[in-house]
């Protein structure tokens, strides 16, 4: 099942809304206009604010797939490289995008001869109703308010925000990228803690959810940095899995769990009968058919096809992902690897090296 539906697309960029944002925008949207309108607003910056984090990746050389929105905010997928220098550049970008939408509104609001809208008075208007979005002085108190607090917020030194990111780059500048990022994310875990509990204790059921989300989040980027580090070296060829399981596009689904099925295997290679490869199905997301359905029938999944000389490291992402990369070697097909293969190859890595025994 797909979690994000891509709606547009930005300088290459995918933009996607996460599933559970689709829900809870279509319930503001069943509610308050003046809160569905703050809301639009809000997203609005928030996207706003990740593509400016993208684009400076994108000048820089840098791959970015998607940017998702979550309800709790946004989420630019950046294949950074490890480099210290260049992430404080990324990480500051959207914060300061921020900071100076901010100054902007504040000099547009004071050149029209109005003050600016307090902020009690704004969130009291939220959730009473009667927010008031359709006046010029709203809409620009509301914007600076929120450009500055989003700013403010993500400059907090708590991994994996902006500013956890500079925090950790500016510790990378000292020391390698794996204590970089334990001491980052043991600072992150802990402010989100703070968070959470004071969500807790003034009932701010949204604080507890960034809370508990981000600390996870960062918890997650640590365990990738220790695993691209224990990867590092390694090829595609060195942690593929030999004879990728295939099966021909004009087989009956019956006929195919009858002689081709693997007990755990999710993903099968569907080719012609000259051998040409036509799609990867995923049976995990296989929609109900009948045993006389055939494979040329069933959609397709993502893939990757890389050589087999390629780091794992460069294309660690798209396996996470959960897409199948496909090992060629010399125009011939060597292997596959899942995100399962790859935990496979991780565990027998994590208890023996080419030195000795050693452990994340």
């Amino acid at each position: 099942m797909r979690w994000s539906y891509p709606i547009l697309k930005v300088f290459g960029i995918s933009i996607e809304l996460h599933l559970t944002f689709l829900v809870f925008f279509v319930l503001m949207a069943l509610g308050d206009l003046d809160a569905f309108m703050f809301l639009l607003l809000v997203f609005s910056i928030v996207l706003a604010h990740e593509l400016i984090h993208s684009i400076t990746a994108i000048l820089h050389g840098v791959r970015v797939p998607k940017i998702t929105l979550l309800p709790i905010g946004g989420l630019a997928s950046i294949e950074l490289p490890q480099d210290p220098v260049l992430e404080i550049k990324v990480s500051v970008a959207g914060p300061l995008f921020n900071f100076l939408l901010a100054a902007l509104g504040t000099v547009m609001l004071y050149s029209i001869n109005t003050s600016l809208v307090g902020f009690q008075e704004i969130l009291s208007g939220f959730f009473v109703g009667n927010l008031g979005m359709n006046s010029v002085e709203s809409v620009l108190s509301v914007m600076i308010y929120i450009n500055f607090m989003l700013g403010a917020f993500n400059m907090l030194p708590a991994f994996p925000m902006d500013g956890g990111r500079v925090f950790r780059g500016v510790l990378a500048l000292w020391m390698d990228y794996v204590s970089a990022t334990k001491i980052a994310s043991s600072v992150g875990r802990a402010l989100f803690a703070m968070l959470a509990v004071a969500g807790i204790l003034t009932v701010n059921i949204w604080w507890v959810v960034i809370g508990v989300f981000l600390s996870f989040a960062g918890g997650s980027e640590l365990k990738y940095v220790q695993l691209k580090k224990l990867l590092e070296g390694k090829t595609l060829s060195d942690v593929a899995i030999p004879s990728p399981p295939y099966a021909l596009d004009s087989l009956a689904m019956g006929d195919f769990f009858d002689t081709v099925y693997r007990r755990g295997q999710r993903r099968y290679l569907v080719v012609d009968s000259s051998g040409i490869l036509k799609k990867v199905v995923d049976l995990g997301e296989m929609p109900p058919v009948s045993a006389h359905t055939r494979l040329s029938d069933l959609p397709g999944v993502g893939y990757t096809v890389a050589d087999g000389l390629t780091p794992v490291v460069d294309v660690m992402k798209s396996i996470l992902s959960q897409e199948m990369v496909l090992v060629v070697q010399n125009q011939k097909l060597k292997g596959y690897i899942t995100a399962d293969t790859l935990g496979e190859s991780i565990a027998y890595l994590n208890v023996r090296g080419k030195n000795g025994i050693y452990s994340l």
